[in-house]
């Protein structure tokens, strides 16, 4: 009976620690004009104007007519330094670019895209150029 009800309140505990932790954590949204075609995971999207929602682990990328968008899993990643402002960085193989990481203004740690089939198939023909936008 002890160890039932001491099971209970850690269960009560975690309950109602957990989703305030992730509230902690919020939203941010950057917005930034990307001058050419770019590949996130396995997806081609247009050049545009596209919004990022960075929500937990997750960022939505949706382009600014809001007929483009896609939802893509991200881990983290820690920067040498704090970003003055918020950067995507991009790495291109031939004429193709793929979204690597993002980068939020006043921060030293990111998020990181996992690596697509397609990349992996580029950069066995191309050597890798890093190429940064910011907002």
């Amino acid at each position: 009976m002890k160890l039932t009800r001491c099971l209970f309140y850690v269960m009560i505990t975690v309950a109602l620690a957990v989703p305030a932790a992730f509230s902690q954590l919020g939203t941010t949204t950057t917005t930034v004009t990307i001058p050419f075609a770019f590949t996130v995971q396995d997806q081609v999207l247009p050049s545009g104007t596209y919004t990022l929602e960075w929500i937990n682990t997750r960022i939505y990328i949706r382009s600014s007519n809001l007929k483009q968008g896609t939802f893509i899993s991200t881990h983290f990643v820690e920067g040498k330094e704090n970003r003055e402002r918020d950067v995507l960085e991009f790495t291109r193989y031939g004429y193709t670019y793929f979204l690597s990481r993002i980068w939020y203004a006043g921060r030293r740690d990111g998020r990181e895209l996992p690596v697509s089939k397609l990349q992996t198939e580029m950069a066995n023909k191309y050597a890798g150029k890093k190429v940064e936008l910011g907002s």
